[in-house]
């Protein structure tokens, strides 16, 4: 794939400088040199932009907080935004500050959606039908769309973190270096290149001596050698100046001469397959010539034992000393490895470019899902349980309940309050303290049971335990209701985890909390 990009850029650049019949002989390599001149001189600087719509990810907590079970989300104020400092419920976990943090982003996305207008279509959905099994399911679906939206947003932001995205001021940097000697402020054609190119030409056109840019290798290409009877055009750049002096000044006014044509080729996006494809154009111009004078490697036209050197038709650059016909430890072409620096870091700033595009698309699929999920419950006829809530927050209030809570505070062994169904051991490194409180939403389901209400059948404790085989456990449900019993193993705090038993069936069927309520739970 990679290969085949790279071949399609090469055909992409293939427009080339218009020769005569007579002139025009190193055209080729000028085109390609004036391409990366001009993708040095006129690419933008302007920075990519990385974010993502925070707003969508915003949308969809909230919705995530309209369709929690108001028996959770009621301990989350709407007069105001709350700071961490009014957060309940964290003051004996060993995560406190965690804690905090997630109950002021839940409180804080419930007061954003407060108002129906924050809504899909206005609509606003009543207690009773949030607290349905088709409220509850479309609760589900929305915390975990909210799960994929938080985890899309704190990876891109990790990404950033632990790997650095290159700027394109670096690029730029990289790309000038290349083509000018240096990065430049000043881009105008008469101070592109003043680069010193020695003495003479055969220093100026030789790498492992003075030839340090591409745009000087541009003059060394095109340049004209008066004193030695060269009136060739080698390029068609419109420079008739005899190239005879070799100063920075001297070098910028050669380029000069020729800036105009040079920055009339196309040029593709700046992309990393574009100056890839180029550097490998111009290395495949590269030719090879056996000479008595000795073996040497250049680019343009050459003339026999002198090379590049001053003489009549000779227009080239020398690279042999970057090649193994050197003989010795090879000098760099200082422009290759910028070039290759440039492309680097262009391919980082693409994948994250699409990154950060895969992100946006997933947001915006995400949110049509979360709407869609609200409506279809905002305008679905359900079957609603009874409105009067078994909140933790009422079973607490009982008498009952706060001879629990008392029971449990008692409790300082990890082993001990884990065995009393209505409790929870609040920390998960340590087995021995003041870690043991009540379990607020068995406790409930425990106390409505016992009062009959929230689908559990009437009068007392079923006592479940007492059946000691699945088929006598079973027959105590009645068909058409709510289970009473179910043979299972245990969940969260019952005795007995691994042990398959007659438990209370209410728990399958009465448990408040979504998904988003079980992860606020590992923190409290």
């Amino acid at each position: 794939m990679h290969k085949t990009l790279e071949i399609a850029a090469v055909l992409a650049l293939s427009i080339t400088l218009k020769a005569t019949a007579a002139n025009g002989d190193n055209n080729k390599g000028a085109t390609v040199i004036c391409k990366i001149l001009k993708l040095a001189a006129t690419a933008s600087k302007n920075e990519p932009d990385y974010s993502i719509p925070q707003d969508d990810v915003d949308y969809i907590e909230g919705l995530n907080m309209s369709l929690a079970d108001p028996s959770w989300s009621s301990q989350f104020p709407l007069d105001s935004k709350k700071s961490k400092s009014d957060a309940k419920g964290c003051e004996k976990n060993d995560k406190e500050e965690a804690c905090k943090k997630q109950w002021v982003k839940w409180q804080n996305s419930r007061f954003a959606f407060k108002e129906d207008s924050t809504r899909p279509d206005k609509l606003a959905i009543a207690e009773g039908k949030l607290r349905s099994p088709q409220g509850q399911a479309a609760a589900m679906q929305l915390a975990m769309l909210a799960s994929k939206a938080q985890a899309i947003s704190g990876t891109l932001a990790t990404q950033k973190v632990r790997e650095e995205i290159p700027t394109m001021a670096q690029v730029l940097a990289s790309l000038q270096t290349a083509a000018f000697g240096e990065p430049k402020t000043d881009l105008s054609p008469g101070n592109r290149c003043k680069v010193d190119g020695g003495s003479n030409r055969e220093k100026c056109c030789t790498v492992g001596q003075k030839l340090q840019a591409l745009c000087q290798a541009l003059v060394c290409l095109c340049g004209k050698d008066g004193g030695d009877g060269n009136t060739n055009s080698h390029c068609n750049l419109g420079n008739n100046a005899q190239f005879n002096a070799f100063g920075p000044n001297d070098i910028a006014a050669q380029y000069a001469a020729s800036d105009t044509k040079c920055m009339h080729v196309t040029l593709p996006p700046l992309t990393s397959h574009a100056v890839r494809s180029l550097a490998t154009e111009l290395k495949a111009l590269e030719t090879a010539i056996a000479d008595a004078a000795g073996d040497k490697v250049v680019l343009g036209k050459a003339k026999a034992t002198t090379f590049c050197a001053a003489g009549a038709g000779a227009a080239c650059i020398d690279l042999t000393q970057a090649t193994a016909a050197h003989g010795q430890q090879n000098k760099e072409i200082p422009w290759e490895a910028h070039l290759q620096t440039a492309a680097d870091k262009l391919q980082k700033i693409e994948e994250a470019k699409q990154r950060t595009a895969t992100a946006r698309q997933e947001l915006t699929v995400l949110k049509a899902q979360a709407d869609a999920i609200y409506r279809h419950i905002a305008y679905a006829t359900v079957q609603q349980t009874q409105t009067e809530p078994t909140s933790a927050t009422k079973a607490v209030s009982t008498p009952e309940a706060e001879k629990q809570k008392q029971e449990c505070q008692g409790l300082t062994k990890a082993t001990q309050c884990r065995e009393k169904g209505h409790c929870k051991w609040n920390s998960t490194d340590k087995t021995d303290g003041n870690y043991c409180e009540l379990n607020e939403a068995n406790a409930a389901q425990q106390q409505t049971t016992k009062t009959g209400k929230d689908g559990a059948t009437s009068g007392a404790d079923p006592n479940c335990k007492q059946h000691g085989d699945k088929t006598s456990c079973e027959k105590r449900n009645t068909a058409g209701q709510s289970p009473v019993c179910g043979w299972r193993k245990g969940k969260d705090n019952e005795p007995n985890l691994e042990k398959e038993m007659c438990r209370n069936g209410s728990f399958l069927v009465n448990k408040r909390l979504a998904l988003m309520a079980a992860d606020f739970d590992s923190f409290i």
